[in-house]
C-alpha cells in the first residue's frame, strides 16, 4: 500500500492548489476521525458496503466535519477506487507529503496528559530552532507513558520519559 498511498497524497497535494493549508487541517481533521472512532474505522473497512452506499454516505461526513469540496472529492476518489479501506495511511502519507512540500515538519509528542498549547508552542519553538524549520506539534495521548514526554521527529526521538530514566537508573545499578 506504501506507494499507492504515496500516488494518491501526491495527487492530492497538486489538486489541492491554494488550498493546501485548508486541506492539511482537513487532513489532520480525518486523522483524529479514523483514530478516535471506532464506527468510522468499523465503516470504511466493512467489505459489505458497496461504493454506491460509500459515497452516499461521504457527503454528510464531509458536512459535519465541515471538510472543503476537495477533499470530499478525494474522499470520494478513494471510495470509488475501493482504497477508503486503507485511509489510515493514505493519510498519514499525505500529511507526510504536505509538511516535505512545505518545508515543514511534524513532532509527535507522546504525554500521558494533553499538553496546554503554551507548551506545545514552547516545543514547537525549541525544535524549529534545533531543525532550522517549522515544526509542528502534534500531541497524542499515551496511557503507556507514566509522566514526562516522548518527541519523535521524523527519525530522531528524544525520550524524557520517567519510564526510561527509571530503566536507565535500573541499569546503572545493575552493572555497579
Amino acid at each position: 500500500m506504501g506507494q499507492v498511498a504515496k500516488r494518491y497524497a501526491k495527487a492530492l497535494f497538486l489538486a489541492s492548489g491554494q488550498e493546501v493549508t485548508l486541506i492539511q487541517k482537513d487532513l489532520e481533521v480525518l486523522t483524529d476521525l479514523t483514530q478516535h472512532s471506532p464506527e468510522w474505522r468499523a465503516f470504511i473497512k466493512n467489505p459489505l458496503y458497496t461504493h454506491s452506499q460509500l459515497l452516499l454516505v461521504i457527503p454528510k461526513v464531509s458536512k459535519s466535519l465541515k471538510l472543503h469540496a476537495i477533499t470530499e472529492k478525494f474522499l470520494r476518489v478513494l471510495a470509488t477506487h475501493g482504497r477508503l479501506k486503507h485511509l489510515s495511511a493514505i493519510l498519514h502519507e499525505s500529511i507526510t507529503y504536505f509538511n516535505y512540500q512545505r518545508g515543514q515538519k511534524l513532532a509527535e509528542v507522546k504525554s500521558m496528559y494533553p499538553l496546554s498549547q503554551q507548551v506545545q508552542g514552547k516545543i514547537s519553538t525549541y525544535l524549529s530552532q534545533k531543525f532550522k524549520g517549522e515544526v509542528h506539534v502534534k500531541n497524542i495521548i499515551d496511557s503507556k507513558v507514566l509522566g514526562g514526554v516522548s518527541i519523535q521527529v521524523e527519525s530522531n526521538l528524544f525520550d524524557a520519559t520517567i519510564r526510561t530514566q527509571l530503566n536507565s537508573i535500573q541499569r546503572q545499578l545493575r552493572e555497579a
